[in-house]
């Protein structure tokens, strides 16, 4: 049966990028999450749940650095005001939602650390749940509980962002800054075939290569530090190293880097969806559920309103928004959909700036709700 898992998900994620080929309409990673949703709904038995989880692990974290390797830093360092200012807005939003969350429900026992985990969650991405929980001692049941709702919200958030959200956005925000030129940026995999792989095979064996060691030596460092395997420091130190090797002009020009991570991505993303069990949350108290809800939809209602009064436009909020919600996975497949790759590296940055202040937001929260 984990034979059979393994061999699913590293190639189903083919066959979605063949049907969005051919279908233009639909999104390849739209079509993993959602089959991945399907089968994990309706099959789950069939789904062995620790395999398909430290495979997605590892999937995430190497498509990290070769995400970073194509992108220019050097050139978005220039000028990272505007992408810098739409993060600091979401950080306030969020920071405000936390309290409307909070006093919402604050006859829960957990309401102090279930409304500071999930500020951290959407001001960082995943990595920051479990760092939070770790500091608050929360246990294994309530982050499985806050990530389980954080797949439901988060999720049907990024269908959004990936499909209908830019012209929809489009009409409260600016579309571009003036002066700016949109850039063109294929579909995913949209030019991407068999052959033209295999032309390039040697290089993306190279880079596959470089990812390796980049997470390999985060790794090694996290247990010379912490003596065991620290999921945040590995995320920030690989982001960080794919960062440091985008600015070497050779590395940067190597074909297909970032489709490669793109398709570790889509594994991500099937698999993800394959663990997002509906049944096991509904019989869980909805007021933690409503708690979430309400921080997430505040949030979103702040960020956009004082978005649109800074004048910060659509691309721009698409990304800083997917920084904080989604972390640096995710920046590419939105970036995509906005059609301005030139984002991904702001937007990272901002991503792995969130790792590191989601948590702190995160537990600072804590201490004063549990003291309100």
């Amino acid at each position: 049966m984990e034979i059979l898992n393994i061999l699913i998900l590293l190639v189903f994620p083919a066959v979605a990028i063949l049907i969005a080929q051919r279908i233009p309409a639909l999104n390849a990673i739209i079509l993993c999450y959602a089959a991945g949703i399907l089968i994990g709904n309706t099959v789950p038995e069939y789904v062995a749940h620790d395999t398909v989880r430290s495979i997605i692990e590892v999937m995430v974290v190497l498509a990290l650095p070769l995400l970073l390797f194509s992108s220019d830093f050097k050139g978005w360092l220039k000028n990272p005001g505007m992408m810098l200012k739409s993060y600091g807005l979401l950080l306030i939003s969020v920071t405000i939602a936390s309290f409307v969350g909070f006093f919402a429900f604050n006859e829960l026992a957990d309401a102090p650390t279930i409304a500071s985990m999930y500020s951290g969650v959407i001001s960082g991405g995943t990595p920051n749940l479990n760092a939070i929980g770790i500091a608050l001692n929360a246990g294994d049941e309530m982050f499985v509980l806050l990530n389980g709702y954080d797949v439901i919200l988060s999720g049907s958030y990024f269908f959004l962002l990936v499909s209908v959200a830019r012209p929809l956005l489009s009409k409260i925000l600016p579309t571009k800054e003036k002066g700016e030129k949109k850039k063109e940026v294929p579909l995913q995999f949209q030019n991407v075939t068999l052959k033209s792989f295999k032309g390039h095979l040697k290089n993306v064996v190279v880079a596959l290569l470089w990812g390796i060691g980049s997470v390999g030596v985060t790794i090694g460092l996290s247990f010379l530090f912490f003596n065991e395997l620290n999921a945040l420091f590995v995320v920030v130190g690989a982001s960080s190293l794919g960062i440091l090797f985008s600015f070497n002009k050779r590395m940067r020009a190597l074909p297909l880097t970032y489709e490669t991570a793109d398709y570790l991505l889509l594994i991500f993303a099937f698999g993800m969806g394959t663990l997002a069990q509906f049944d096991k949350l509904v019989s869980s108290d909805w007021r933690s559920f409503a708690m979430c809800a309400i921080i997430f939809g505040v949030m979103l209602i702040l960020h956009i309103s004082l978005s649109r009064l800074l004048k910060i436009d659509t691309d721009h909020f698409m990304i800083s928004s997917t920084a904080g919600v989604f972390g640096p996975p995710f920046i590419g497949p939105v970036a995509n959909a906005t059609g301005n790759q030139k984002l991904i590296a702001p937007g990272v940055a901002m991503a792995i700036f969130g790792n590191a202040v989601g948590t702190y937001l995160g537990i600072l929260l804590f201490e004063i709700f549990k003291n309100l």
